[in-house]
């Protein structure tokens, strides 16, 4: 089963690039709970601590695809390199305020700055194995590798943030995630031989662009294999991102993109809803653990999903996926035990990875080689959008009604996304099965 994953990994430098951007990534998933712990320990307020975190991932929704546009144009290290050290600053003073008790307006400040600045580190990651692999299969390998990682460090990072938040002090889950962020981030920017070439040229990948080696049937949902940039379908379709036109602009890469907004919500909200659930139980500590179980069912979803070739469409796969997390996420609804919600996030993490993968596979199969960063940044901030909304909604009703009854965000996120992703099929076949083939 691993044998994909080692043969990918034998390609100079990939190895290299796909650790750092592990540890790098690993904030992800520590910061917003980091956030709600600590400001909910010091201000004991759910509400400013879900809309100090939703802050933070907002700035990062709306200055992360900027930042891509930038990459794209001028290469990794110089725009991110800047961008991290004034994100790293900004959650540095956060953390600061926020054990001193500051106003809680100048948290919202610092945690603008820090998101503004932070970039999409999968979306950077991804971009260097579009470059690197030139067989299709490999990089659908390579995809489904990264969300496994992803998945990982959602499964490790809210343990961790939480043990140290609640076992140490509410002050050192942010500030291992700060830490992490930048020693990954330089380690990731360091490595020049793997960076994608600056305005989209040439490296060695099929990228959207690349001619594939295997049978256009048997990958047909795996990776990008004509280059769209200056092609128009033949249903007169623009390619995402022509004529110097943002690829949120086109219709499937906005429908995955606001499906990918409900996702978040899932997110968001669960993170907030089971540290209020855990703490009413009085097992704040297990609150990680909980959300790590959502993580674990994915990393074990996208682990076996990467190995598997698949006939069925991406998106189709993508629409099914989605079904599936709406239904597993609805028996939080009916559990109340804390047993019992932890085996429910098991299972409904199952769904998580699928759903991720086939979305940005359809995004690397729809943009154009030089604009890929921004639409997998697109994608990905768009989950940071969710998260946003997800957290405030998610504290507003723990604080107001309960905390169990906070999962019902979840919930109601779960099934809205299936549901667009449902309506948005036909949208999505038409754009897919309208691409241009291969060479």
């Amino acid at each position: 089963m691993l044998r994909p994953y080692r043969t990918i990994l034998r390609h100079p430098g990939a190895a290299g690039f796909s650790a750092a951007g592990v540890l790098a990534r690993l904030p992800i998933s520590m910061v917003t709970i980091a956030i709600v712990l600590l400001i909910s320990s010091a201000y004991d307020r759910y509400a400013v601590a879900g809309g100090v975190a939703a802050v933070y991932t907002i700035a990062q929704a709306l200055c992360a695809p900027r930042l891509a546009v930038l990459v794209d144009r001028h290469g990794q290290a110089r725009v991110m390199r800047p961008a991290i050290t004034l994100a790293l600053l900004g959650l540095t003073a956060l953390t600061y305020l926020a054990a001193i008790r500051a106003p809680a307006a100048w948290l919202f400040v610092t945690a603008a700055l820090a998101g503004a600045a932070v970039g999409s580190v999968p979306a950077l990651v991804r971009a260097r194995w579009n470059a690197l692999v030139s067989d299709p299969r490999e990089l659908h390998t390579a995809y489904s590798l990264e969300s496994v990682f992803d998945e990982l460090t959602f499964a490790l990072g809210p343990v961790v943030a939480t043990f140290l938040a609640t076992e140490v002090s509410p002050v050192f889950g942010l500030v291992t995630g700060i830490v992490a962020a930048g020693i990954g981030s330089y380690w990731f920017l360091a490595q020049r031989g793997t960076e994608p070439p600056a305005g989209g040229g040439e490296s060695g990948g099929s990228g959207g662009s690349g001619k594939a080696d295997a049978d256009p049937a048997d990958t047909a949902d795996t990776a990008g294999t004509a280059d769209t940039a200056d092609t128009a379908d033949t249903r007169g379709m623009a390619a995402p991102g022509s004529a110097g036109r943002s690829v949120i602009r086109s219709a499937p890469i906005l429908l995955v993109s606001v499906v990918f907004v409900f996702l978040g919500v899932v997110f968001g909200a669960a993170d907030v809803a089971t540290v209020g659930y855990t703490e009413e139980l009085g097992k704040k500590s297990w609150a990680g653990v909980v959300l790590g179980a959502l993580a674990t069912g994915s990393l074990v979803a996208g682990l076996l999903y990467g190995t598997h070739a698949f006939v069925t469409p991406v998106w189709k796969r993508f629409v099914i996926s989605l079904g599936a997390l709406a239904l597993g996420s609805g028996l939080l609804i009916v559990t109340h035990h804390l047993v019992a919600v932890f085996a429910v996030m098991l299972v409904t993490g199952l769904a998580i990875a699928p759903t991720i993968i086939a979305g940005n596979s359809l995004v690397q199969e729809l943009v154009p080689r030089a604009r890929l960063t921004e639409g997998l940044t697109w994608v990905s901030t768009a989950i940071g959008v969710g998260v946003a909304a997800g957290s405030s909604m998610s504290g507003l009703i723990v604080d107001r009604v309960g905390a169990h009854s906070g999962y019902l965000v979840v919930v109601a996120a779960a099934v809205l996304g299936a549901l667009l992703a449902l309506a948005g099929a036909p949208t999505l076949r038409r754009h897919y099965e309208a691409r241009p083939a291969a060479d």
